[in-house]
């Protein structure tokens, strides 16, 4: 081949490569854009706090703070408060998390703490605070923890985010787990499964959702949740989940049910494979000023399982500040019934983990 050739070819290949890395950006800019509400990017926030605040302290552990929760109507918003350049990329099967700040600039799998026990808690915004900011479940737990086995090394993280943040609760782990390896997961859910399964806008769209892939999403981010929330998830249609389905109907508690049932089955299976110990924690309500028949259905998702609770049965006893979300001195309750729960079934496992680092 001529000179002449190889310099054509070879400016065909850079323009080409160039028209490509064009593409594939403008392909990461939607992607970030409109899917802003997937599980990850709540991820990312929990990581985030975890690497910046590595051991954190006693007053708020490891979570993050929100400065707009104002703005969305109750909800809250988390995108852009810490990390305002935050890029997140899917790549064949792994994910490549790049911050935009010199101290985070590392190889996220070498920056966890090898003298240090991580509990991973995931959930919706009953578990990240939202009606009780600085003293969340998380962080009455890690104290309790803390002082009982007299040692700072015990961190727990808090990766709960609001439903407007995050579609799969319990996908985020998938996401976490290779990035943090965490010594033990607590899983504090349901609420949101159950309210928002009830704004499918189609029976049949109901069924395909419920039968091929079990809370693969939540209802609400189906139909028109692109068009109708904001770059942060504050919802600005306020008649998007209209029209419910019949909460009623007996079929649609019975599909929330073994759908429910399904995902967190498969949720167990994975851990026990990972040989990681959990706790699964079905979230309370307030029965006095929430009748819904779907939320109600919670109540029913029981285990023989010693790593289970279902947190309804303390609905009388919690105080609320609304339907879903407890007080800051439930939010203290909740965290001692965990406390207690994981002193009975692995104390013995805590030590041992602790004492091998």
């Amino acid at each position: 081949m001529s000179k002449e050739g190889i310099l054509k070819t070879t400016s065909v290949i850079i323009v080409s490569i160039l028209i490509l890395e064009i593409l594939a950006g403008y392909y990461l800019y939607l992607k970030r854009t409109y899917l802003v509400n997937d599980y990850y990017i709540s991820s990312i926030f929990g990581v985030y706090e975890y690497l910046d605040k590595r051991y954190g302290n006693d007053k708020n552990a490891i979570s993050y703070e929100d400065e707009n929760f104002e703005k969305c109507s109750g909800f809250s918003s988390v995108a852009n408060v810490h990390v305002p350049k935050v890029g997140i990329y899917k790549g064949g099967i792994k994910y490549k998390l790049q911050f935009h700040k010199s101290n985070l600039n590392q190889n996220l799998n070498t920056l966890k703490d090898d003298t240090n026990f991580v509990i991973l808690m995931l959930g919706g915004s009953e578990l990240m605070g939202v009606t009780h900011k600085n003293r969340k479940i998380h962080v009455h737990l890690q104290e309790l923890l803390r002082k009982k086995f007299n040692t700072k090394s015990i961190t727990v993280i808090n990766a709960g985010n609001s439903a407007t943040k995050i579609k799969d609760e319990i996908y985020i782990y998938n996401d976490l787990k290779d990035i943090l390896y965490p010594d033990m997961v607590i899983l504090h859910t349901g609420a949101n499964d159950a309210l928002y399964f009830n704004i499918i806008k189609e029976n049949e769209r109901q069924k395909t959702f419920g039968y091929n892939q079990p809370f693969k999403g939540y209802a609400k981010f189906t139909n028109k949740i692109e068009e109708d929330a904001n770059y942060d998830g504050c919802i600005l249609d306020s008649d998007i989940t209209s029209p419910k389905i019949d909460a009623n109907n007996k079929n649609n508690k019975e599909l929330l049910l073994e759908n429910f049932n399904y995902y967190l089955d498969n949720m167990t299976a994975a851990l026990q494979n990972q040989n990681v110990i959990y706790l699964l924690g079905i979230q309370g309500f307030n029965e006095d000023v929430y009748d819904d028949p779907l939320l109600h259905t919670l109540k029913r998702i029981q285990r023989d399982n010693p790593n289970f609770i279902n947190f309804n049965e303390f609905n009388k006893t919690f105080s609320w500040e609304d339907s879903v979300h407890s007080t800051e001195k439930s939010a203290k309750l909740i965290a001692e019934i965990y406390f207690k729960r994981i002193m009975k079934s692995f104390s013995q496992d805590i030590e041992e983990i602790i004492n091998s680092k």
